[in-house]
C-alpha cells in the first residue's frame, strides 16, 4: 500500500471517528435540552406548589385568628348575659318600688317608714343595677381592646399590664369552664410600644392552649401565671401552669403545623405554631418551652428591644 493510500485511509477513519463524534455530541446536547427543559418545568411546578401551600397557610393562620376571634364573641357574649340581666331584673325591681311608692301617695296612705323602706329598697336595686353594668361595661372595654388589637397590624404604645389583663377577662368564660384559676405578675408601669395585636394573638393562643390541654383529667389545684419584665435588653412572659405538663415526644413537636393532641376533637394544630412564627419572625425573639409529665409548662418568651414589632415608649 502506497503512502498516499495509508494517509487516505487514515484521513477516512478520521473523518468518521468526526462524524461519530459530532453525532454522539448532538444526541447528548438534545438530551441535555430536554432533560433541562424537564428541570424548569418541575421548578416552574414546585414554584406553583410552594405558591399554592403558602397562600394555603396564610388562609390557615386567618382562619385560626378568626377562630380564636370567634371563641372570644361566644365568651364574652355569655359573660354579659349574667350581668346584664342581673341589670335588668334590679331595674325593673326598682321601677316597681316607684311604682308602689307613686300608688301611695296618690292614695293619700304613704307613712314615713313605708317610704324609707321603698326607697332604701330602690337605692339597693339601683347600686345592684350598677354595679352589674359596670361589669358589663368593663367586658365589653376588655374585649374591645382585644378584639380591635387582634384585627390591627399596627404598633401602639401600651401598659403591658392593661393588655395582659384584657386577654385575662376576655377569655374568662374559657378560664372559668376549666376551672382555672389565672394570676397576673405584671408591673404597673410597664410601658411599651408594641404590636399589640400579635402580642394579644400569642397570649390568647397560650392561654387557651393551657386552659383546654393542661389540665384534662387533672384532679389538682388547677392554676395559671402570666408574668412580665423587662431583663436585658428584652421583654420577658412567662405562662406557667401547674397541669399534667407534656412527655418529651410531645414537647419536641409542639410548634410543628398541624400537631394536635386532639384531632378530631376540635383541635387545628395551628395555635402554637403561630405563636412561634410571630414571636421569631415579627419580634425576631424567641419562645421556649420546659415541661415535664405532672410537673406543668413553663412558656417563655424573650422579645429583644428594639425589634420590628416592639420598643420603649414613654407613660402614656
Amino acid at each position: 500500500m502506497s503512502a498516499e493510500d495509508v494517509w487516505q485511509a487514515r484521513f477516512d477513519r478520521e473523518r468518521a471517528a468526526r462524524r461519530e463524534a459530532e453525532a454522539l455530541l448532538h444526541e447528548k446536547s438534545r438530551e441535555l435540552y430536554h432533560l433541562n427543559q424537564q428541570a424548569v418545568q418541575r421548578a416552574d411546578d414546585l414554584a406553583r406548589s410552594l405558591a399554592e401551600l403558602e397562600a394555603t397557610q396564610i388562609a390557615l393562620v386567618q382562619r385560626e385568628k378568626m377562630a380564636a376571634l370567634g371563641s372570644l364573641v361566644a365568651g364574652v357574649a355569655h359573660e354579659i348575659n349574667t350581668p346584664m340581666g342581673a341589670a335588668v331584673t334590679a331595674v325593673s325591681h326598682a321601677a316597681d318600688q316607684v311604682r308602689h311608692l307613686s300608688a301611695l301617695t296618690e292614695a293619700g296612705t304613704l307613712t314615713r317608714g313605708t317610704m324609707r323602706a321603698i326607697i332604701a329598697e330602690a337605692q339597693e336595686s339601683l347600686g345592684l343595677a350598677s354595679r352589674n353594668l359596670q361589669r358589663g361595661a368593663a367586658l365589653v372595654s376588655s374585649f374591645k381592646n382585644v378584639a380591635v388589637d387582634q384585627s390591627n397590624t399596627t404598633s401602639r404604645s401600651v401598659a403591658i399590664k392593661e393588655l395582659v389583663d384584657d386577654v385575662v377577662v376576655s377569655l374568662g368564660a374559657l378560664s372559668r369552664r376549666a376551672a382555672v384559676q389565672v394570676s397576673t405578675e405584671v408591673p404597673a408601669d410597664l410601658f411599651l410600644h408594641v404590636d399589640a395585636g400579635a402580642l394579644v394573638q400569642v397570649l390568647t393562643n397560650l392561654l387557651q392552649n393551657a386552659c383546654l390541654h393542661a389540665f384534662e383529667d387533672w384532679p389538682g389545684s388547677r392554676n395559671i401565671r402570666i408574668g412580665a419584665q423587662i431583663s436585658a435588653a428584652a421583654l420577658e412572659i412567662d405562662v406557667e401552669d401547674n397541669g399534667r405538663g407534656m412527655d418529651a415526644e410531645t414537647a419536641a413537636r409542639v410548634f410543628e403545623p398541624f400537631f394536635t393532641t386532639r384531632r378530631g376533637q376540635g383541635g387545628t394544630g395551628l395555635g402554637l405554631h403561630i405563636c412561634h412564627n410571630l414571636i421569631t419572625s415579627l419580634f425576631e425573639g424567641t419562645i421556649t418551652l420546659t415541661t415535664a409529665p405532672q410537673s406543668g409548662s413553663l412558656w417563655r418568651l424573650r422579645l429583644p428591644i428594639p425589634s420590628p414589632a416592639l420598643s420603649r415608649s414613654e407613660r402614656k
